[in-house]
C-alpha cells in the first residue's frame, strides 16, 4: 500500500510532538534499569506495541512485566552492533541457541519470521575473534525454526518470488504450485513437496519468465510438468541448481505436442525418480515432446525407472551436454520420431555431448534382471519423420544390450558419433536397415561389436578387448549387407616357436578391399606388417607392391591368407609366444551380408 505525502508528513509531525512531550527522567530511569512502569516503554506497551531494550547481554539483570510477551533488542553486546532481533516469551528453556533468561525467570527466544544471523548469536565479525560457535548456532537455529506449510494447491502471481516450504496431500492431479495464465514473471527458491500429486505444474497460456533456482521439488507424480500450451511464444523457463524428484512419473516433463512452447534451460540440477509403477511407461528423468529450443546440461540423474532421457516427436533445436546418468533400469537416451503422416510437424535432430549412462540389471526393481531389450542410445523413428542427423560426441554407455542402437521402425537414420564408448554391453552398436553412422565407436568387454540389418554403414569400431564376433548380421542375403570402413580388434596369439603357424583372425567377409596392418610386441621379439588386400567372394589376393613388414628377434615371414573362408595370419617364430596381444587393424571396405566371427 502506498503512503501519501500528506499522511507521511502528518505522521512525522505527530511523532515529533510525542518525543518533545516525553519527560526526561523517564529516559534516565530506563537506562539505569528502573522499573519499566516508569519508562516510555509502558506507554508503548499499553498501546499494544513491543518494548525496545539495548542488548541481549544486559537482559539477564532486567525484570520484564508479566504482560509483555514480545520485546526487541537493538544489539547483542552493544546497541547497534548488528545483533538486534525480535524475541518472544516461551514457557521453558528452548533447546537451541538464540535465547536468554531475564531476572524474573522467564525464557525468551528469537521469534520466527526473521533471518537468524551469526550477529544475533554474539559473533564479532572482525576476522580476529573465533566466531565458530555463533555461526554454527545461527545455522542450527535457522533449521530448528524453519516452517513447512500444508496447502491444497497454490496459484502463482505475477512478479513474485516464492521461498516457502510447502507440502500438499491432495489428489493425484493436484499440483502443489499451479502456474496460472498470464504469469509474467515468477521465481521459486523454496521447497515444494507433493504427497500424492504434482510438484509444480505449468499449463498456462501466454506466460513467460519462470525461474526455479536453488530449490527442492518433490513430486509424487511429476516433479515439474509443463504441458497443454495453446499459444505461441509461451514461456522462457530456467530450472537450475535444484534438487528435483518424482516418485512414480517423470521428474521434468516438457510435453507440448503443438510445438509452441519454447526456450527451456535445465542446467546444474540433480534429478531422480522412485521405483513406483502407478504410471507405467513414465518415470523419465527428462521427457521432451513438441518443444522448441531446449537445453539439458551440467546435471546428474541419480536413478530412473524408465528412460533416463526421453525425446519424442516434433521437438526442435534441442541439446544435451555434460550429463551423467548414474543408474537406470531402462534405456538411457531414447529418441523417437512419429510419422508426419500422423499429424506431426517438422523435427530436428539433436546435439548430444559428454553424456555418461549406466544401466543396472541387478537393481532389485529391474523388470527382467537382464540387459536384453535395453539400449544406451536408442533412436527409433517411422517413415520420413526421422530425427535427422543427430550428432553425438563423448558418449559412454555402460551395461546395456546395445551400447548404441541406431535406427528402428521404417526410417533411415543418419548420425555422427565421435568418441562413442560402449562398455560391458552385449553388442557395441546395432544398425537398423539403412542406418549410416559417421565417426568412431570404442568398445570394452563387448562380446559382439556390430549387429546390423540390410544396407547399413558404419565408419569405425575399435575394441581393446578380444571379441567373440565382429558382426551379427540380421539382414537377408538377397539385399545389400553392411559396410564397415574401419575395424580394429586384438587377438591373443600363442605361438609354439617351431616355425610357421597359421592363426585365424575372423571370418572372411563377403567382399573386401582394404589396407590391413598387424603388430605384436613380445619383449625383444616383435613384428609389424602392413599390406593391401582384396577378396571378391572367391579369390583372396595381396595387391602387389603394397606389402611392408618389420621383424625383430625371432619373428619372420608374416603374411595374410584365406584359410578355408577365414582371414588368417601366417607367421614364423623360433621362440614360443604365450597369449600376447596381436592388434589387427583393417581400413577400407569390409562388406558383409553374413555373420563374421572372431577367432
Amino acid at each position: 500500500m502506498r503512503t501519501s505525502r500528506r499522511l507521511f508528513i502528518s505522521g512525522i509531525s505527530a511523532l515529533a510532538a510525542a518525543i518533545v512531550t516525553l519527560p526526561l527522567y523517564s529516559w534516565r530511569k530506563r537506562e539505569s534499569g528502573s522499573c519499566l512502569d516508569e519508562s516510555p516503554a509502558t506507554d508503548i506497551t499499553a498501546r499494544g506495541d513491543v518494548p525496545i531494550y539495548a542488548t541481549v547481554t544486559g537482559m539477564s539483570t532486567l525484570s520484564i512485566p508479566a504482560n509483555i510477551n514480545a520485546l526487541r533488542v537493538t544489539g547483542y553486546s552493544a546497541a547497534g552492533d548488528g545483533g538486534g532481533a525480535l524475541y518472544k516469551k516461551v514457557g521453558s528453556e528452548p533447546s537451541h541457541a538464540g535465547k536468554f533468561k531475564t531476572e524474573g525467570g522467564d525464557w525468551w527466544e528469537i521469534a520466527e519470521g526473521q533471518d537468524s544471523t551469526a550477529d544475533m548469536l554474539g559473533a564479532a565479525g572482525d576476522e580476529i575473534t573465533d566466531d565458530s560457535a555463533a555461526v554454527e548456532s545461527a545455522i542450527a537455529l535457522r533449521s530448528a525454526t524453519s516452517r513447512r506449510y500444508l496447502v491444497a494447491s497454490v496459484n502463482t502471481f505475477c512478479n513474485a518470488e516464492m521461498f516457502e516450504r510447502v507440502i500438499n496431500s491432495g489428489a493425484t492431479s493436484n499440483p502443489v504450485v499451479n502456474i496460472v495464465n498470464d504469469t509474467e514473471f515468477w521465481k521459486l527458491t523454496g521447497r515444494v513437496e507433493s504427497v500424492d500429486g504434482i510438484g509444480i505444474r505449468d499449463n498456462s497460456n501466454d506466460s513467460s519468465k519462470i525461474i526455479i533456482n536453488c530449490a527442492d521439488v518433490i513430486g509424487a507424480s511429476y516433479g515439474f510438468l509443463s504441458d497443454d500450451a495453446k499459444s505461441t511464444d509461451l514461456r522462457d523457463v530456467i530450472i537450475s541448481t535444484t534438487f528435483m524428484y518424482s516418485d512414480r512419473a517423470d521428474v521434468i516433463a516438457l510435453n507440448h505436442f503443438d510445438g509452441n512452447a519454447q526456450n527451456f534451460i535445465v542446467t546444474g540440477n540433480i534429478l531422480g525418480t522412485g521405483v513406483g509403477s502407478t504410471f507405467p511407461g513414465s518415470g523419465f528423468g527428462l521427457s521432451v515432446a513438441g518443444t522448441k529450443g531446449w537445453l539439458l546440461g551440467d546435471s546428474i540423474i541419480k536413478f530412473t525407472r524408465s528412460e533416463a532421457i526421453h525425446i519424442e516427436d516434433e521437438q526442435r533445436e534441442g541439446q544435451i551436454s555434460n550429463v551423467t546418468v548414474r543408474e537406470t533400469i531402462d534405456h538411457g537416451l531414447y529418441i523417437s520420431r512419429s510419422a508426419e503422416s500422423g499429424g506431426q510437424g517438422p523435427s530436428d535432430g539433436i546435439n548430444v555431448s559428454n553424456l555418461i549412462i549406466k544401466h543396472n540389471k541387478d537393481h532389485p526393481n529391474h523388470s527382467t534382471g537382464s540387459k536384453v531389450g535395453f539400449y544406451g542410445i536408442y533412436i527409433l523413428a517411422t517413415e520420413h519423420g526421422s530425427a535427422p542427423a543427430c550428432n553425438f560426441s563423448n558418449i559412454r554407455a555402460h551395461g546395456f544390450e546395445y551400447g548404441f542402437n541406431i535406427g528402428g521402425g521404417s526410417a533411415v537414420e543418419v548420425c555422427n558419433i565421435q568418441n562413442g564408448y560402449a562398455k560391458d554391453c552385449d553388442c557395441a552398436v546395432n544398425l537398423a536397415y539403412g542406418a549410416t553412422v559417421r565417426g568412431e565407436i570404442l568398445a570394452t568387454d563387448c562380446p559382439t561389436l556390430i549387429r546390423s540389418g540390410n544396407n547399413s554403414e558404419i565408419e569405425s569400431v575399435v575394441t581393446n578387448t578380444v571379441p567373440n564376433a565382429i558382426l551379427n548380421y540380421v539382414g537377408t542375403a538377397t539385399n545389400n549387407g553392411v559396410l564397415i570402413r574401419h575395424l580394429q580388434f586384438p587377438k591373443l596369439l600363442t605361438h609354439r616357436g617351431g616355425g610357421a603357424e597359421i592363426f585365424d583372425l575372423m571370418d572372411m567377409p563377403t567382399r573386401l578391399m582394404a589396407r590391413i596392418s598387424m603388430r605384436l610386441n613380445n619383449n625383444n621379439h616383435s613384428f609389424y606388417m602392413c599390406l593391401d588386400a582384396k577378396f571378391d567372394g572367391k579369390d583372396f589376393d595381396i595387391i602387389s607392391g603394397t606389402d611392408i613388414s618389420s621383424h625383430i628377434g625371432n619373428f619372420s615371414g608374416s603374411t595374410l591368407i584365406n584359410n578355408s573362408g577365414k582371414l588368417a595370419l601366417r607367421v614364423t617364430s623360433t621362440t614360443a609366444v604365450s597369449a600376447k596381444r596381436l592388434i589387427v587393424d583393417i581400413r577400407g571396405d569390409i562388406y558383409s551380408s553374413k555373420d563374421l566371427l572372431a577367432y
